[in-house]
């Protein structure tokens, strides 16, 4: 969409940081999602199906205007969150009418909370709110509306090539009233490992096994030879610097290196290896190097 190319192009001219962003934008109907962020996080998919249940919610409420979702992935350790609804804009773009436009940073979303700020969107058509006042009054309440969308499945979307995940593995997840179910697929069954609010990251191992980490203090292993055995929770220890995807690396048959990436400064990185077969994990292999 137009309005969308102008909206992308007004965010790269304003970007200061020295890290080209990614973006991906896909449409839903009336619903165009655009995610802006440094890396490929899961937290892309996550907006992806926000913007599936979007055009749900719009179409409930029989609303056919568009409505851009534009979400700044807050991924660095500087703290800035804000949801603002039809900011007032100026440039070519300050013309647009009959949409709704929802201009969002955060470092991890919340998908009933954006489905609040849309159904405010579409019942009141005052320009510049803070979507973070909003979210605080309807902190308790969430409608009937959001509720009957909510309660359909939507799957993790393969859209994005750098987060594809084979369908031949079988292993994936859905997201249905406010939770993430990862199941395994076999004979046109899910069978349901685990269930989550939240998925951080989904890393394919290399020999149909996975990582799924729920947060990014703690993560599943699902092994390929136990794929109908709820897979452990395993916690990792001292992670408040870490902000990149985790590298994932198959170093033999039964473990697995899981490295805390560093964005331009390589020094001092953190190695954790974990067992499969044990289902032990060495927090940092470098405390075992002189």
């Amino acid at each position: 969409m137009k309005y969308v190319l102008l909206i992308v192009s007004f965010f790269w001219a304003s970007n200061s940081f020295a890290h080209k962003d990614k973006v991906i934008s896909k449409s839903y109907g009336n619903v165009e999602v655009v995610f802006s962020t440094g890396f490929y996080y899961e937290e892309i998919n996550k907006g992806l199906i926000i913007g599936e249940y979007a055009e749900m919610l719009s179409k409930k409420l029989n609303y056919s205007e568009p409505i851009v979702l534009f979400f700044k992935h807050n991924y660095t350790s500087y703290e800035e969150r804000y949801y603002k609804i039809n900011p007032i804009r100026e440039g070519p773009d300050s013309n647009l009418k009959n949409q709704i436009f929802i201009k969002m940073k955060d470092s991890e979303y919340d998908i009933c909370e954006v489905l609040k700020l849309i159904e405010y969107s579409i019942s009141n058509s005052n320009k510049d709110i803070d979507g973070l006042s909003i979210l605080k009054k309807l902190k308790d309440s969430t409608s009937t509306a959001i509720v009957s969308v909510l309660n359909n499945k939507v799957y993790r979307p393969n859209v994005v090539n750098e987060l594809m995940i084979s369908k031949r593995d079988g292993v994936s997840y859905y997201y249905k009233n406010e939770e993430c179910f990862m199941f395994v697929k076999r004979d046109n069954k899910e069978n349901v490992l685990f269930s989550s609010k939240n998925i951080y990251q989904f890393s394919k191992r290399g020999d149909f096994s996975f990582l799924v980490f729920d947060t990014k203090e703690s993560f599943y292993f699902i092994s390929s030879i136990k794929l109908d055995e709820k897979p452990k929770k395993v916690i990792v220890r001292n992670v408040d610097n870490q902000f990149l995807p985790y590298l994932i690396k198959g170093i033999s048959y039964s473990m697995t290196s899981i490295t805390f990436q560093k964005y331009r400064n390589r020094k001092n990185e953190r190695v954790m290896i974990y067992s499969h077969h044990d289902e032990k994990l060495i927090q940092n292999i470098g405390n075992f190097i002189d």
